[in-house]
């Protein structure tokens, strides 16, 4: 790994932060492409403390699905944002930002350096472009109404109203996204929510983008499925988080867990045999490559990512 390239970037990156303002370094990357390893090594070199930027490794227990650190493997680094909120609670990038504002002072004013890890873009985004969309508390009518379009209408036709709406949230959010493109319709249609100003943050942002050639990375995916479903302690995982959730609930149905589903119900596929394990292993493996390749569709057009490749 260029480790020493990217504490060179660093350095420098320190040297050129204004006066008064707090340095903050992003470390993002596809799933699997080694984040994890590397923010560990950098953190250290610089008295750093990690927030990771993982939508769902804010829920508790859901640790294997989402591929959480371990104490072992933090080896001494403070991490931040793990096990907030238990999986039928709501986190929101929101709250996500709304608590990394309480942070990140906080992190500076104790000497270290506050490092942002990890593969939800708009979280990070949410923080260095000071996005204000999700601001406002949910409207259950409006809600309501718009899950009812997405049932009636499809996901597509759902995006199109907030491309309609507003055209710059909507470059902001993925198609697929549908909880966060409802969250952005719901605000403009909320009339009555009295919003806060978004105010100017004081960080000194450095980002650096972690890659690795594509045949490489996909392998890595492929391995690390195959290496949670091992031992059947993602299987065990899975199965006590859906009895205990309901498979509906929004944190379930993230790679790890959904992909359980049919399998656990018993559902039969179009040739009439039962989903196995190995149905299990090829959908999550695959829909894992897919995700990946809309992290890296999301960051190309961010032209201030410092790219390294890994290897």
């Amino acid at each position: 790994m260029p480790l020493e390239a990217i504490k060179s970037t660093i350095s420098e990156h320190l040297d050129s932060t204004p006066e008064g303002r707090i340095p903050l370094i992003l470390i993002i990357g596809p799933t699997a492409v080694g984040k994890t390893e590397l923010s560990i090594g950098i953190a250290k070199a610089f008295d750093g403390e990690v927030i990771s930027a993982d939508s769902r490794q804010v829920y508790k227990g859901m640790d294997i699905g989402t591929d959480k650190i371990t104490l072992e493997e933090m080896d001494g680094v403070p991490h931040h944002m793990l096990d907030m909120v238990e999986p039928d609670e709501e986190f929101t990038v929101y709250d996500f930002k709304k608590e990394c504002n309480r942070l990140i002072p906080e992190i500076s004013a104790r000497g270290h350096m506050p490092f942002i890890v990890g593969g939800t873009m708009l979280y990070s985004d949410a923080v260095v472009k000071n996005f204000d969309f999700a601001g406002v508390k949910p409207n259950p009518e409006i809600r309501k109404e718009l899950e009812g379009i997405l049932e009636r209408e499809g996901k597509e036709f759902l995006y199109k109203k907030l491309q309609e709406l507003d055209p710059e949230a909507a470059k902001n959010i993925h198609p697929n996204n549908t909880y966060y493109v409802m969250r952005a319709i719901e605000k403009i249609l909320n009339k009555d929510a009295k919003n806060p100003e978004p105010k100017p943050h004081n960080y000194h942002v450095l980002k650096i983008g972690l890659i690795r050639p594509r045949e490489e990375l996909y392998s890595r995916i492929n391995t690390r499925v195959e290496q949670q479903l091992k031992d059947g302690k993602l299987e065990a995982e899975a199965k006590e988080m859906i009895e205990k959730y309901g498979e509906n609930e929004r944190s379930i149905t993230g790679l790890g867990y959904r992909q359980f589903i049919p399998y656990f119900n018993g559902d039969t596929k179009l040739d009439g045999t039962s989903y196995t394990l190995e149905d299990v292993k090829s959908h999550l493996q695959k829909e894992t490559r897919n995700f990946a390749k809309r992290q890296l569709s999301w960051w190309r057009k961010d032209k201030d990512i410092h790219w390294f490749e890994v290897g």
